[in-house]
């Protein structure tokens, strides 16, 4: 899983997905360990069922992925 901005899109490219979702549009984002790496979630604005849900079952990219969205 990698995450990037560009422009004002919020880039995440997994080995199954790559999906782009405005930044205005997140409220929230969390992340949450498992023994094998962890499921990030973002909430949309507005209805708070509307959330998009990955997985990532490799711990080295998955504390990437977290170093970055605390870098970022």
């Amino acid at each position: 899983m990698t995450l990037s901005v560009m422009l004002t899109l919020l880039v995440i490219n997994t080995e199954y997905s790559y999906s782009l979702v405005k930044i205005n549009n997140i409220q929230a984002i969390e992340m949450v360990d498992h023994s094998d790496g962890g499921i990030l979630t973002i909430t949309l604005k507005g209805d708070k069922s509307e959330q998009i849900v990955y997985s990532e079952e490799n711990k080295d990219i998955w504390n990437d992925a977290k170093q970055w969205l605390k870098d970022n």
